[in-house]
């Protein structure tokens, strides 16, 4: 049965992230990076590895994105409520 071997390793790195976080779009923080969303794609699927200066540039960009996100979020939280 030796034929009959399979090697899927667990997902690491960037692929594992994105695998988690389906609801992030990885073809928009691609976009944002400089970074091409089918060879963005490749990474997520484990058929291109990128170098680890790349896999920083990826999730320094999700990093942003959060910060903006949350920057967002406390503006709006710091809004007096209105009642109608």
């Amino acid at each position: 049965f030796e034929s009959f071997g399979y090697d899927n390793r667990e997902p690491q790195g960037i692929s594992r992230f994105f695998l988690s976080h389906r609801e992030i779009n990885a073809s928009a923080v691609a976009r944002r990076a400089g970074i091409s969303p089918n060879l963005m794609a490749q990474y997520i699927s484990g058929a291109k590895i990128p170098s680890k200066e790349r896999e920083r540039l990826i999730m320094q960009t999700v990093m942003n994105i959060g910060n903006e996100i949350a920057m967002a979020a406390k503006e709006i939280n710091a809004r007096p409520y209105m009642t109608t």
